[in-house]
């Protein structure tokens, strides 16, 4: 039983049936894998409140045919057992070239080996912002035009603070001016920082620094970009930030880091001005307890609008 595909139903890279009470979902052509596991959990909502077929089993398939770097396997099979282990009523099961790959338990996916590290340092902007994508124009009103350097005070950070407040209550009028960071690299390696090292693909993310609650807040902009991917995307950088969080936590702790922010949870948000509509349907999947797993997922819906009856 296969769902209609095409840019307004399904993507058409991946390949959709069903067996029992087990959705299965084969990577057919090259795909961002970070398309998979969203898609998976749509296709599964679709069985179930258009056939009313119940799935407790949820399958991935990567064909032989179908080639990826171990980095972007790696970065898949963890997001694919915090997924297992936060929906204990499905089995999700993960097999690459015929070969069931084991998927991690909550200790393996938060507490990595002493061997795996990070970028060791965090690069200076050079301040050249090419005008023309949304996401970066954004970026560029939120910092004012500042160029951020380590000579950074409080009060060079204040305007910035001011303008983050656009991003809603967690970041509304905060009393302190703490740390902002820009596109903070994310990466792992195995011993040394070195393509032939690598574990996880290196991206940036737009925004590190810190919300009301004196949370490190990771914050990932988007604008007119709402691709049902985000969730995994965020999902990516929350579980970056808790498996090296004390790496992290000394790469960048300071005199203008809030006190004792360690011991906290990390919030992770996405913001955007709109979001995949299939998305309201699995965010669900997503959720966690912020106790647990030592971080948060959440969603910021930029300029929306209420209308207002008499």
């Amino acid at each position: 039983m296969k769902p209609q595909t095409g840019s307004k139903h399904f993507t058409s890279k991946l390949d959709y049936s069903v067996s029992g009470n087990t959705a299965i979902v084969e990577i057919k052509e090259k795909i961002d894998l970070r398309k998979v596991d969203p898609w998976a959990l749509c296709y599964k909502e679709w069985l179930e409140c258009e056939h009313q077929i119940h799935v407790n089993s949820i399958q991935l398939i990567i064909l032989h045919n179908v080639k990826y770097k171990t980095s972007e396997i790696e970065a898949f099979i963890r997001r694919i057992s915090f997924l297992n282990i936060v929906n204990p009523t499905i089995r999700f099961d993960v097999i690459v070239s015929d070969d069931n790959v084991k998927l991690l338990d909550i200790h393996s996916l938060i507490n990595r080996p002493t061997n795996e590290i990070i970028h060791q340092e965090i690069g200076k902007r050079d301040g050249k912002d090419k005008p023309g994508k949304l996401e970066k124009d954004f970026q560029v009103f939120l910092f004012g035009g500042t160029i951020l350097s380590e000579n950074m005070t409080p009060k060079n950070y204040a305007e910035i603070y001011n303008r983050l407040g656009v991003l809603g209550v967690d970041f509304y009028q905060l009393k302190n001016s703490y740390k902002v960071l820009r596109e903070f690299p994310i990466g792992a390696f195995s011993n040394t920082v070195s393509e032939k090292d690598r574990i996880l693909p290196t991206n940036f993310i737009d925004i590190v620094s810190f919300n009301k609650r004196k949370e490190l807040a990771v914050i990932e902009l988007k604008l007119n970009d709402p691709k049902i991917e985000v969730i995994s995307q965020l999902l990516d950088y929350a579980l970056f930030f808790r498996a090296y969080k004390p790496q992290i936590v000394n790469l960048i702790k300071d005199n203008l880091c809030p006190a004792n922010f360690e011991k906290k949870p990390i919030a992770c948000y996405v913001a955007n001005n709109h979001f995949h509509p299939r998305l309201k349907g699995i965010i669900k999947y997503y959720a966690t307890d912020a106790k647990k797993f030592g971080f948060s997922l959440n969603m910021i819906t930029l300029g929306v609008t209420r209308a207002i009856w008499d």
